[in-house]
This record gives structure tokens, sequence and C-alpha cells, in this order.
């Protein structure tokens, strides 16, 4: 069911987001599957790093294109004794954002209000605006999407007859 969920969003919108949950369940591995990118969001305990590269090696063995998985390191300056270069070497791969630990992003919570919004010259709002700049960027150099914008890109495309 949700495969075609999704086959119906990508034909009705040039850009769906989906948020899983961290259980690998088969709509995570369906949604997963069938997406162009996927952020893997860990931290810097040595837990969520352990579950990051299990999760890594459960996609390969799976057969979903690790190209297109790309690694957040959400809480990155927080001092837990594990260092962020670390993380890149456990996982074997690159981390490609880090957002910094912010007391605006509880705030922003209970607010109700993106953080990006609610304490724009915060840390974490830059790096997220840098983010989404990138990924923004990369929508507009593909070719289905020419010179449109992100927000353009997120609304529904018109029904056609």
């Amino acid at each position: 069911m949700l495969t075609r969920v999704l086959e119906g969003l990508r034909r009705s919108a040039e850009l769906t987001v989906v948020d899983t949950s961290s259980t690998l369940d088969g709509f995570t591995i369906a949604a997963l599957a069938a997406c162009e990118r996927a952020y893997l969001v860990t931290s810097l305990e040595l837990t969520s790093v352990k579950d990051a590269k299990l999760t890594l090696s459960l996609f390969r063995h799976l057969d979903l294109q690790l190209d297109k998985v790309q690694v957040v390191l959400n809480r990155a300056n927080s001092n837990v004794g594990f260092p962020a270069d670390e993380v890149s070497k456990a996982l074997g791969r690159r981390v490609s954002y880090e957002l910094p630990s912010d007391v605006a992003v509880p705030r922003s919570i209970n607010n109700g209000v993106p953080v990006a919004l609610d304490s724009p010259k915060t840390k974490v709002a830059r790096s997220l605006r840098r983010m989404f700049e990138e990924l923004e960027a990369e929508l507009l150099s593909a070719p289905t999407l020419g010179h449109s914008s992100l927000m353009r890109a997120a609304r529904p495309r018109a029904a056609q007859s």
C-alpha cells in the first residue's frame, strides 16, 4: 500500500519528504527503496553510532543503494567523549552534515515553530539552512526540475487532463 501511495506522490508532486521512524519495518524499507535521497541521522553516543553502522550494514544486505544515503550528525558539538571525526571512521563513510546541539531546538518544539523560523540566527538554524540550500541546489540542477524553486517544487502539480 505504501508503495502505491509513494508512486502516487511521485506523479503528483516534484518533491516528497518522508520522515520515518527509527524502526526498520516494511513501511520504512519501502520508503527507502523508493527514495532518491536518504538521511541517516546519528549522534555522538557510542550506541547511536553502533546502530547507524548496523543500519548501513542492513541497507547493504537489502541491496539499498548506499550512494543515496547521507549521514547527518545530530548534536555534533556535544562533549560526550566520542569525537565527531571518529563517527566517519566507524561508519566507513563521510558525515555530510553536522547539526550542533542548541537549546533553541527544544524551545522551538515547545513553541510549535521550526527552529529556523523561531531562532534563525542560531548555529543549528544556520546548519539546517546550509543543508536545505545544498539540497535545493542539487534539485535545481536536476533535469526534471529545471529552474523552478524548491518551494514551488514542493507544491502539487496541476492535474493533467
